[in-house]
């Protein structure tokens, strides 16, 4: 007589991880009603669907559990990327599909997408993740979360939903085995997150377009819970026991990318409008002494000399956000004029830093001419105009924009207007 084949006998196993773009997902285990796990091979497996090879079933039968979820009404089977977690602050940018059963868009509630958030040590609960989609009674969701915190920072209490998209109201309600492609486009930062969602759908056949892509999230706030919680993206058949049998989701992991957050340079202006020595972004490396000063007033620094005696002024502007990557151009724009005698009495140099260290100039060219480690501004009437343009060598730390003013006699400078930009 014939061996009698399980209906799982002849399903092939699927591998014990998976490695897409260098995001490594873990299969998820199964209790095997001790509280121990096992893996059933019809829960995970890797199919051909619309003519292509690379798709993932996921099925979920009753009892289909995972250990910690024994006394638990749910069901948990599929890709749990907890091998590789996001980087804290990066940019986060990835796009699959996704195939959901009638059972599953049914459930009372599921999660077939949800980047889940790691504990901190002292965390009384572990909740799970944001950015996530969210299934409920045949509605989807794009949902965000927060979570309550006692006084040491830990999780004490469930987390709070709310929803960024809702295909109800912005879209139509999801259909059973049509195809769904998602893009997600992500940075965890627990003020200046961003989250953006693209949504395209396919009919049943997996290539006729019914919906263009569109983008349906842009969002901007708070993601994640701080650089101690990281995140890790799951797919998986995750939802209520409600009795439908069995419920299945295929999933096509098409791409991960994640790369550095730069953040963008901001135009730096100086109008010099208030009364006073120097902006409050200016630093003085060196007191003028004697016939020397520096003032503030009528809309700009003047830096002047009585008489050669004296110590001769040195001071410095940041230049915030500049990337030191050797090639990214940068122009200076010095708007001045020679206020007395008709001479030169200020240099001008970037630096790598706010030391004034000559060995550590950075190179640059003056007005379009050759590129120089120090420049004096040329005698000018009002209006006059010295443009420096400069890259910041790799590694330098933030350069600095250095004025040092002369002892000469008699001599007068003033700076109107001073203007940074990212080329």
């Amino acid at each position: 007589m014939s061996p009698v084949l399980s209906k799982n006998a002849l399903l092939k196993k699927a591998p014990s991880t998976l490695t897409v773009d260098g995001q490594t997902f873990a299969r998820l285990m199964q209790d095997d009603g001790t509280g121990a796990e096992i893996y059933r091979p019809h829960t995970l497996q890797q199919v051909t669907k619309f003519g292509e090879s690379n798709w993932w079933k996921m099925e979920a039968r009753l009892g289909d559990k995972r250990p910690q979820d024994a006394a638990s009404p749910v069901r948990r089977v599929g890709w749990d990327g907890y091998l590789t977690k996001f980087i804290y602050g990066y940019i986060q940018e990835y796009e699959f599909d996704q195939v959901y059963s009638e059972e599953y868009l049914n459930s009372t509630w599921g999660s077939p997408m949800e980047n889940h958030i790691s504990p901190k040590a002292g965390d009384l609960y572990e909740t799970s993740g944001t950015p996530k989609i969210g299934l409920e009674n045949n509605r989807v969701r794009i949902i965000s979360q927060t979570a309550n915190f006692d006084a040491q920072n830990r999780w004490i209490q469930p987390i709070n939903y709310g929803y960024l998209w809702e295909d109800i109201t912005n879209y139509h309600r999801f259909v059973a085995n049509r195809r769904y492609r998602w893009k997600f486009r992500q940075r965890f930062d627990s003020v200046n997150g961003t989250l953006e969602v693209w949504l395209t759908e396919f009919d049943i056949d997996g290539v006729t377009l019914l919906t263009p892509t569109q983008k349906i999230v842009n969002y901007t706030g708070n993601i994640g819970y701080g650089s101690g919680r990281l995140a890790y993206p799951q797919f998986r058949v995750y939802c209520s026991e409600d009795g439908q049998e069995p419920v299945r989701m295929w999933t096509q992991l098409r791409s991960f990318v994640q790369e550095q957050f730069i953040v963008p340079f901001v135009t730096i202006t100086d109008t010099f409008n208030e009364i006073g020595i120097l902006p409050a972004e200016y630093i003085m490396l060196r007191a003028p002494t004697g016939t020397q000063t520096v003032t503030m007033a009528d809309g700009k620094i003047t830096i002047a000399s009585g008489t050669s005696g004296g110590t001769s002024p040195r001071f410095a502007r940041p230049i915030t956000n500049a990337k030191a990557n050797g090639t990214t151009q940068y122009q200076a724009t010095i708007i001045y004029q020679s206020a007395v005698n008709g001479q030169s009495n200020l240099t001008v140099r970037i630096t790598r830093d706010a030391t004034h260290n000559f060995t550590t100039l950075i190179p640059y060219s003056l007005n379009g001419g050759a590129a120089g480690t120090a420049q004096g501004l040329n005698s000018g009437a009002p209006g006059s105009t010295a443009v420096l343009l400069f890259t910041v060598p790799t590694g330098s730390a933030a350069p600095h924009l250095h004025f040092e003013g002369t002892a000469s006699l008699n001599r007068s400078i003033a700076i109107d207007n001073i203007e940074i930009i990212e080329l």
